[in-house]
């Protein structure tokens, strides 16, 4: 593993990179994780089961941090399934920081977090406690080092088949979060690909020293600001949320489609999701939502889901795609009740998505 001199260094002179856990206020405490072996005294081994158990949870899974209940940031480092909300996560709190990128232990963000008194986004975890012991933070390097870099078999990227979320426009899925290949520092070019202190700006899929003319710097990526949908107009001015295009500097829904039974009801939702296993029974279908032709714009717009599984939220409201549970269904946004829909196939193509929010946002027309 790295010995402390080198982590030193690397907080000296390289950049910030990927997302945080949370923004703690805990106390600062000894620099670098030390150089100990593959298992501590905890019994950690470097396998994700052995660490959520000796480690993560004992630690860091504790009443009002990452338990179940209530996690903070949020993240979850308790319930099963943790793999999944690390590797390719962004945090909620920092947005340029990754928790756990791949077969790199220096740019995963939670290795950070564990191992550096002051952190670039808050402070070092477990919060208020002794920090971890070297040998454990070495046991998570190991494991992240072993992990398979995201694109490739078994892995996390856009071909490794570990895709969790279903991503529009020119975003691909890397693990559990979409990213513009063409623009992220963190993915540039490749899913896990993250730029250098010496070219830590991302363009045209390529890190470079500095962003090229017509483009702006937005946390290092270099993004044409008239016409990307996540910085419209200006850094951060996102009108994804919103299910909207970015239009000369605006935000602006996309083209209307020309017929709901047709290009949605007909081309995607019978087809996809009105299956006789799921939303295509006559007889109580999957969540009492009945998406057979016919039947689906009725059962969409305006309707509530099933409020004792999945709370009170509208299935689709014309003309507002965020306030949409249908959308945030079709690309498993975090929170949403259950599964992916649908949870066969893959999920939806970015063509698909882009219909069905297109449709929405230009008022939910029944034609």
């Amino acid at each position: 593993m790295r010995p402390r001199s080198f982590l030193l260094f690397f907080f000296a002179f390289a950049p910030a990179v990927l997302v945080s856990i949370a923004c703690y206020t805990g106390p600062d405490g000894p620099t670098g994780p030390g150089s100990g072996g593959a298992v501590a005294a905890s019994g950690c081994k470097p396998d994700i089961d052995t660490i959520q158990k000796t480690v993560l949870v004992p630690r860091c899974a504790t009443a009002g941090c990452h338990g179940t209940n209530r996690p903070l940031s949020p993240l979850d480092l308790e319930s099963p399934g943790v793999e999944a909300r690390l590797v390719n996560v962004a945090g909620s709190d920092c947005s340029t920081e990754t928790l756990v990128v791949p077969g790199k232990p220096d740019a995963s963000f939670l290795v950070h977090k564990l191992a550096d008194a002051k952190p670039s986004c808050g402070a070092r975890m477990p919060r208020g406690e002794d920090p971890l012991a070297a040998d454990d933070i070495a046991c998570i390097e190991q494991w992240i080092a072993g992990l398979p870099p995201s694109g490739t078999d078994g892995g996390s990227g856009a071909d490794g088949g570990g895709s969790t979320v279903s991503c529009s426009g020119t975003e691909t899925a890397c693990g559990s979060v979409c990213a513009d290949l063409a623009t992220d520092p963190r993915n540039c070019g490749a899913c896990g690909k993250a730029c250098p202190a010496d070219a830590k700006f991302c363009a045209s899929s390529a890190c470079v020293a500095s962003c090229p003319n017509g483009t702006t710097d937005c946390s290092n990526a270099c993004v044409a600001t008239a016409t990307d949908a996540k910085n419209c107009g200006a850094c951060g001015n996102d009108c994804s949320k919103q299910g909207k295009l970015c239009t000369a500097g605006a935000c602006a829904c996309g083209a209307a489609v020309a017929s709901f039974k047709t290009q949605i009801e007909d081309a995607i939702l019978v087809p996809k999701c009105a299956t006789s296993q799921c939303h295509g029974r006559a007889t109580a279908p999957a969540g009492n939502l009945d998406l057979r032709q016919g039947n689906s714009y009725a059962s969409l717009v305006g309707v509530k889901v099933d409020a004792m599984a999945c709370g009170s939220r509208t299935r689709v409201v014309a003309g507002d795609v965020a306030a949409s549970y249908l959308v945030d269904k079709l690309k498993s946004t975090p929170g949403i009740c259950g599964s992916q829909m649908p949870k066969t196939g893959g999920g939806l193509s970015a063509a698909e998505l882009g219909a069905i929010e297109a449709w929405i946002c230009n008022g939910a027309a029944n034609d």
